[in-house]
C-alpha cells in the first residue's frame, strides 16, 4: 500500500513461537487526500471511518480485502477506483464476516459517495453493511458487483439536494438477501430526488422491496429497468410511491 494512513503490524509471542499477523496485514483509517493504492497483498482492517477527499484517489486492485470494524465506513468526495474480476474479486465486509460465523446486518456502515464523489466498483463484493453503496449527488458506476445481506438497502439513492439531475449505473449486479434469516427484509434499491437510474443486466431478490422509488414535489426520480430479474421480494417487486 502507497501513501497509507495508520499503518500497524502485530506480533504476538508464545514461549519460542512467534506469530506474525499475515504479510503485508495492514491498519487504516483517516483522511485519504492523494494518489493511494491498496494491493491484494495487503489484508486492509479499516478500524475509523475513511474520507477520501476532493484531492484524494484510492485505487483498489483486484483481489484485495477490505474488512471494516463495526459502525465503520467510507466517504468518497473524491474519487475512488475499485477494479476486480469475476474471478479476482474485491470484498468490502466487517471484520466479523469469517469462516466461521457472520456478522448482523449492518455491522458496518457502507461505501458513500457524496457531494463531488465519484467512481467505479467493478467486481466487487459488498456484505453486511447498512447500505452496501449510498449515493447522494454524484453519479458512479457500479457494475458486476454484488450486494448482499444488507441492513437497509444494498444500493440508496439520495438525490434530494441534487442541483442537476444524477445518473447512476448499476449494470450486471446482483443485489438482494442471501442469508435465510434476511430474506424479506431491506430494500434492494431505494432512489428519491433529482436522480435519472439506469439498471441493467440486474437481479435484485429476496428484499422487503426489490426495487423502491419514493417522490414528493419535484424530487421525482427517474429509472429505465433493461433485461433485470426481480424476484422473491417480500412485499413488492417494484414499489413507487406517493404516485
Amino acid at each position: 500500500m502507497r501513501n497509507r494512513l495508520g499503518v500497524g503490524i502485530t506480533v504476538a509471542l508464545f514461549g519460542a513461537i512467534m506469530n506474525i499477523a499475515p504479510a503485508g496485514a495492514i491498519t487504516v483509517g483517516g483522511n485519504i487526500e492523494s494518489d493511494t493504492t491498496w494491493t491484494a497483498a495487503e489484508e486492509i482492517t479499516v478500524t475509523s471511518d475513511i474520507l477520501i477527499t476532493v484531492t484524494g484517489h484510492l485505487t483498489i486492485e483486484a483481489g484485495t480485502a477490505v474488512h471494516f470494524t463495526p459502525g465503520i465506513g467510507m466517504t468518497v468526495e473524491g474519487q475512488l477506483t475499485a477494479s476486480g474480476a469475476n474471478d479476482n474479486r474485491i470484498v468490502f465486509t466487517s471484520t466479523a464476516d469469517t469462516l466461521y460465523g457472520s456478522p448482523a446486518a449492518g455491522n458496518w456502515t457502507g461505501i458513500s459517495f457524496q457531494n463531488t464523489g465519484t467512481g467505479t466498483l467493478y467486481g466487487c463484493d459488498v456484505r453486511y453493511a447498512t447500505n452496501g453503496i449510498a449515493i447522494t449527488v454524484t453519479s458512479p458506476l457500479v457494475k458486476a458487483c454484488t450486494i448482499t445481506n444488507f441492513l437497509s438497502s444494498g444500493v440508496n439513492i439520495s438525490a434530494g439536494a441534487a442541483i442537476v439531475r444524477i445518473t447512476p449505473l448499476i449494470d450486471s449486479c446482483i443485489i438482494g438477501q442471501s442469508l435465510t434469516g434476511l430474506r424479506g427484509t431491506g430494500k434492494g434499491l431505494y432512489a428519491y430526488g433529482k436522480a435519472d437510474l439506469t439498471i441493467t443486466n440486474s437481479v435484485i431478490h429476496d428484499c422487503l422491496f426489490g426495487l423502491e422509488f419514493y417522490s414528493a414535489t419535484s424530487n421525482v426520480p427517474g429509472f429505465e429497468i433493461t433485461d433485470c430479474t426481480i424476484i422473491g421480494n417480500a412485499a413488492r417487486g417494484i414499489y413507487t410511491h406517493p404516485g
